[in-house]
């Protein structure tokens, strides 16, 4: 019996440490990235990029533990060797309208007049079209590889405010990390801002009837704030001093009161001017913050929306340059045809002794039907060139017909939304990015790169692309590299603005991606000995 006890206490113990220590080490979740170049965004903007200094990155329990070049590194940690690799702070994404799947309109919520015998000279108490403040991202996000896949991989995301859309006011965002984890660990602030627009769809109750046009929707927007303020008045209290009925539970309504408190900013969609200014009218008016979503145009109002410290995310959709689009494709090369002396002759067809030689009849044409007049058959000759012209014509030939005039006007609005981002900075204006209407994440990075070549300072570019607007997420633990940040970190094979540059890993939270196993996360190890990943 005394040889027995220890054998079966060894057996128990080789069966339980190492899920033991597994579990120990999935709630450490320590890494050390050695040798890596470090864009720390913690200095000013003078950074010098060509010099970035080199060290370790420590990571523990889904934040950054130490940085620098003599961190001790402890004996649990997985060593990444980082030799050649870019750390940059992880990516941020500052406004998508994927990710969600939101439940149908419902913009009747009260009880229908009955328009056969009245037409009511007011609007209704509950019209609900196109409005619904009461959504809540958190609540329908559907975050699939699909689409969380090309936003790590191709653009080297690790967070995104993900906002509902469709109507006129769309409901409260939500700001996660791109981690795939559940709901409750991936939520990194629940509700950041309300979605507005100046349109609707269908979808939502618009597009027949009241609020139909653009002046409709402005007075719906007014009308529904006018409403929430009036509201939250009779349920703070002043509903009892009144004379009112007791005011009926509206969600709409309710959900409104943190924006007109300023507890909550507003992402107002806005591109051109008219938009932007129409937008900052309706926040003065309700006292609301604003943030300009898209703005397109936003440059045209930059010192506006500087002196009134309105954020600005803004759109990298530029389209494509009409001056590359109206170039002339290179003729094909022709071949040199071989010299006569070099080809030989072919030998002659044998005709079939089974075919049979044409016939007259064979030879006939359209033209030789009895009763055609020789004037029907000219007309009907241009009529078939015409087609055949028609047919002939290429998309090049079309291109050749837009005048020069036109297509370098078109190139110069297309400079000025490349250019947009850059005067806004130079303005004093707070920038931060949005894949919004763009076809893919790395069409973002490619517009990025057009953005760094009409001047911007990377260490700018870098800092919107790393943080939300400041009243969105003003608790500074995202978007840099350094003690106590969350440990949302981006490695690149090279410069991020660079074109041949590679999403290598990324480090979101307490999981690690590698790009190069179909994103699949990386478990942490099960031994207690280092492990060394080339």
């Amino acid at each position: 019996m005394r040889n027995f006890i220890p054998i079966a206490l060894g057996l128990s113990l080789s069966i339980g440490l190492p899920n033991a220590h597994a579990q120990s080490y999935r709630e450490t979740g320590a890494y050390a990235i050695t040798g890596v170049k470090i864009v720390s965004l913690t200095k000013a903007d003078d950074y010098d990029f060509k010099n970035l200094p080199i060290g370790t990155i420590l990571l523990r329990n889904g934040k950054i533990q130490a940085v620098g070049k003599n961190v001790v590194i402890p004996p649990d940690a997985e060593i990444i060797k980082g030799d050649g690799l870019t750390a940059y702070p992880g990516l941020i994404d500052s406004y998508n309208k994927s990710g969600l799947t939101l439940p149908m309109w419902q913009p009747v919520q009260d009880t229908l007049p009955d328009t056969s015998s009245i037409a009511p000279p007011f609007m209704r108490e509950a019209n609900r079209k196109g409005v619904r403040p009461e959504l809540r991202a958190v609540e329908n996000l559907t975050l699939t590889d699909a689409v969380l896949n090309p936003l790590r991989k191709e653009g080297g995301f690790t967070a995104s405010l993900f906002a509902p859309s469709g109507g006129t006011i769309n409901g409260v965002g939500v700001f996660v990390d791109l981690s795939g984890k559940p709901k409750r660990e991936a939520v990194l602030r629940p509700e950041t801002g309300m979605s507005f627009t100046f349109g609707t769809s269908p979808e939502s109750g618009g597009g027949t009837g009241y609020p139909g046009s653009l002046l409709g929707i402005i007075a719906h927007i007014r009308q529904t704030l006018l409403d929430s303020r009036h509201y939250s008045d009779l349920t703070s209290g002043k509903f009892a001093e009144s004379s009112e009925d007791r005011p009926p539970y509206d969600a709409s309504l309710e959900s409104l009161k943190a924006l007109l408190s300023r507890n909550q900013p507003v992402l107002f969609e806005a591109d051109n001017e008219n938009e932007i200014v129409r937008a900052i009218h309706l926040s003065e008016e309700f006292k609301f913050n604003l943030i300009i979503v898209g703005g397109a145009d936003a440059w045209k109002k930059a010192k506006l929306l500087a002196d009134k410290k309105i954020p600005v995310i803004v759109s990298l959709n530029f389209g494509e340059d009409p001056a590359e689009k109206g170039k002339k494709p290179d003729p094909p090369k022709q071949v040199d045809k071989p010299k006569a002396d070099d080809t030989k002759p072919e030998p002659p067809k044998k005709e079939d002794s089974k075919s049979e030689p044409p016939t007259p009849n064979d030879k006939k044409t359209a033209d030789d039907k009895p009763g055609v007049k020789a004037e029907d058959k000219k007309e009907d000759k241009k009529e078939n060139k015409k087609d055949e012209k028609k047919e002939d014509k290429k998309p090049e030939e079309e291109d050749e017909a837009t005048p020069k005039a036109v297509i370098e006007y078109n190139h110069t609005l297309w400079n000025e939304k490349v250019a947009n981002a850059l005067k806004l900075t130079q303005a004093g204006v707070e920038v931060r990015f949005t894949s919004n209407g763009l076809k893919s994440p790395s069409e973002f990075m490619k517009n990025l790169r057009l953005l760094i070549k009409a001047g911007m300072p990377k260490y700018n570019a870098l800092y919107d692309l790393s943080h939300l607007p400041s009243s969105l997420f003003p608790a500074q633990t995202l978007g840099r590299i350094e003690a106590g940040a969350i440990a949302n970190l981006t490695l690149m094979s090279g410069d991020i603005f660079d074109e041949k540059r590679k999403v290598t890993r990324l480090f979101i939270s307490k999981t690690k991606f590698d790009m190069d196993d179909d994103d699949a996360p990386v478990a942490p190890p099960t031994r207690r000995r280092p492990r060394e990943i080339e």
